[in-house]
């Protein structure tokens, strides 16, 4: 085993035992509240997502990248990739993220959507300048992200109700899968 590999799977298990396994983030989740929690993107479907737009008017989905569209080792996974190309015949998906710009172009350009790197997440600026890039008001996006802190409180500064926690993949998806 290579020491990158090794460090990743203590840095996961440790995130396991510190922020998933003691409770802390179940209490953050009780603080920084998440509209709605599902296991993984994919768990989402196309039905939700449409009942979601129409009653709310949404009009941009941000998505965050590492954790949530991508797994460390495995790369961006099959399935999110055939849900995003999906979802964004309904609504803009626009990947927000604190990954350099090198790797999200690289995420970015396999899916087909925009995006915006070394967000500094959670930080107003970005949100807002995405905001304003696409025209659209916080109470028509909506945001889905592996991170309480960086995803869910970053967008809720700005005004973005709509949050969706998922499980990050780093830490819960086992599955060994061909890419």
């Amino acid at each position: 085993m290579n020491l990158e590999l090794l460090l990743l799977n203590i840095w996961n298990e440790l995130k396991r035992i510190f922020c998933y396994g003691t409770g802390l983030r179940f209490l953050v989740s009780k603080i920084i509240k998440p509209w709605i929690t599902f296991d993984y993107l994919t768990d989402i479907s196309s039905k939700e997502i449409k009942q979601m737009i129409k009653k709310y008017d949404l009009k941009l989905l941000l998505i965050d990248m590492d954790g949530t569209l991508i797994h460390r080792k495995y790369g961006l996974l099959k399935e999110n990739k055939k849900w995003v190309t999906h979802i964004k015949q309904y609504v803009d998906v626009y990947m927000i993220t604190n990954a350099k710009k090198r790797r999200a172009c690289l995420v970015a350009e396999e899916l087909g959507i925009p995006y915006l790197s070394s967000a500094r997440k959670p930080r107003k600026k970005n949100f807002q300048k995405v905001l304003e890039l696409k025209g659209v008001s916080p109470h028509q996006c909506l945001m889905i992200g592996d991170a309480l802190v960086a995803d869910i409180y970053g967008s809720k500064r700005v005004g973005i109700q709509k949050t969706i926690l998922v499980k990050d993949l780093d830490v819960f998806f086992k599955k060994k899968i061909k890419r």
